[in-house]
């Protein structure tokens, strides 16, 4: 092999460590040094003594170039190097085809690929690992949750025996996301630490994308204050990459943890930072999410202080940010918003202007647990404002069934927790209200309801019925892509929206009454 031979395999082998370190335009420099000294040149390729090392050099550079966002040039790149590309590498060349489809959205077309890459990589640990990790990640974007499964232990054990750590440390992380997705959540937690490790050790540049992850899985398990660290550390880093959309997401997620436990100033500032982040991307769908938890965590401040002209002004921004949100594609936040404009209204001293708010809401299905109990609270709080005690009652109770009928019932954590702020907030207004006039006996029973909000949830596991884990995976899965559409202002995908229906359908047709292993206390019997 002559000298520059070795220079050209030494560039590609650190431009692939700078990209499998999250570093794409690093590891593309270093690939075009190496094609550099073998002569290449995009338009006319290489020497005909290098045109085989200069197609595998290209096959490397093809990927890195598509991650930086020019996928359509990813996929010329390819096409050249076919012609070039010795036997041993075509399983290279349709396993990197493959990925840059799969980023591209074209899911078939990359199946096919990946599915051709597989038998050229037997003899090729490393290649047959990243055929199957990217094959998983194919399979969670179409909803084979279980397939995706099986991908990524095949990937694992192939990584472990052949010592990939960077690729056995992607399966163990890909595993905990589909454990999250499965209700799972200390399965999903003690997947991620193992992937942590590995990646500080070898791969830190992945980190926050991995602490991310991980905050999610916290606040799925109510456990805010864990979430707010894990993200503190992807945001230190996050910075220091310059990665604004991510950073802008993960500043979002601490502004919702630090409300969460309460600490409103620091989800105000949070909120704002990311809306303002948002807002120079020119991410304006994204910047009125982060307005929307800004004017959320000011409701929730003036609720010990708060002053008619105080109400009055966040009343005023929520319906501008109602309006944003609409404008943007975003109707079930915008319904958020809006609630949180009736309820500060009511706050206000303007009871009229919040009845007529709350009736200009649709009525809609599919709305989700927050917003249906928070119309329930907003109801609740008008009918108290204006002395009607028994229809606020009749609110709170009937939010509170809601919240039992669903904690619980199917085992899964993150359907339990998401309600817990709520809940507290129904059952605290009732008590307030029997304290102001109720029965001892009635001041019992809603101290108990109270009570019950804080202590009810065992920790839970998925739901021991296999078609009910089934369904719930793939809506949470479904969920996360309508939503991830919504966000990036494409149409709602039709056929997304009928099968979200469709899961609805058959978890309403098993009354949310299958059950995991999860148990909920009772009240004390009055």
């Amino acid at each position: 092999m002559s000298v520059t031979e070795r220079r050209a395999i030494e560039a590609q082998r650190r431009g692939r460590r700078a990209g499998n370190a999250g570093q794409p335009a690093v590891g593309a420099r270093e690939v075009r040094a190496g094609l550099a000294e073998l002569g290449w040149r995009e338009d006319s390729g290489a020497p005909a003594l290098y045109r085989t090392l200069a197609a595998r050099l290209v096959i490397t550079l093809a990927l890195l170039e598509a991650e930086q966002g020019r996928a359509e040039h990813g996929l010329r790149l390819l096409t050249h190097a076919e012609r070039d590309v010795a036997e041993s590498d075509r399983g290279h060349l349709h396993s990197q085809r493959g990925v840059i489809l799969l980023r591209m959205g074209r899911w078939a077309a990359a199946l096919t690929e990946l599915a051709t890459a597989e038998p050229l990589a037997t003899s090729d640990p490393e290649l047959l690992a990243s055929v199957l990790l990217n094959r998983s990640v194919l399979h969670l974007n179409t909803f084979n949750v279980e397939l995706a499964r099986d991908d990524l232990k095949r990937c694992a054990l192939v990584a472990d025996e052949a010592r990939h750590t960077l690729l056995a440390a992607k399966a163990t992380q890909n595993l905990g996301y589909c454990d999250l997705l499965g209700g799972d959540i200390p399965a999903a937690l003690q997947r991620f630490d193992v992937a942590a490790r590995a990646y500080q050790a070898i791969a830190p540049g992945i980190l926050p994308g991995l602490e991310i992850d991980r905050a999610r899985a916290l606040l799925a398990a109510g456990l805010a204050g864990e979430a707010a660290t894990s993200l503190d550390a992807a945001i230190t880093a996050l910075r220091r990459q310059h990665r604004d959309q991510m950073l802008g997401e993960a500043e979002l997620s601490r502004a919702q943890a630090a409300q969460t436990t309460g600490d409103l100033a620091e989800a105000r500032r949070w909120a704002s930072l990311a809306a303002r982040r948002f807002r120079a991307r020119g991410n304006h769908a994204w910047a009125a999410l982060a307005e929307l938890t800004r004017v959320s965590a000011s409701f929730d401040a003036a609720k010990t202080s708060g002053s008619h002209r105080a109400y009055a002004r966040i009343a005023t921004q929520a319906q501008q940010v109602a309006a944003q949100l609409r404008a943007h594609g975003l109707p079930t936040d915008a319904v958020l918003a809006d609630l949180t404009a009736a309820r500060a209204l009511a706050a206000a001293g303007r009871p009229a202007d919040a009845a007529r708010c709350l009736a200009a809401i649709r009525e809609r299905r599919g709305l989700p647990l927050d917003a249906v109990l928070l119309r329930r609270l907003a109801r609740a709080e008008l009918s108290a404002g204006a002395g009607r005690t028994d229809a606020a009652l009749a609110e709170l109770r009937s939010g509170l069934a809601t919240v039992h009928a669903r904690r619980g019932q199917f085992g899964s954590l993150d359907l339990q927790t998401g309600a817990a702020a709520l809940g507290a907030e129904l059952a605290d207004l009732g008590l307030r209200l029997m304290l102001a006039g109720g029965s001892p006996r009635q001041v019992f029973s809603w101290t108990e309801r109270s009570r019950a909000q804080s202590f009810r949830i065992h920790p839970v596991r998925p739901p021991t019925d296999p078609h009910v884990a089934a369904v719930l995976t793939e809506l949470r899965q479904l969920s996360f892509r309508i939503r991830d559409a919504e966000l990036a202002g494409a149409p709602p995908d039709a056929a997304h929206l009928a099968r979200r229906t469709e899961l609805q359908r058959q978890l309403r047709e098993r009354s949310w009454g299958l059950g995991g292993t999860g148990a909920v206390r009772g009240s004390v019997p009055r």
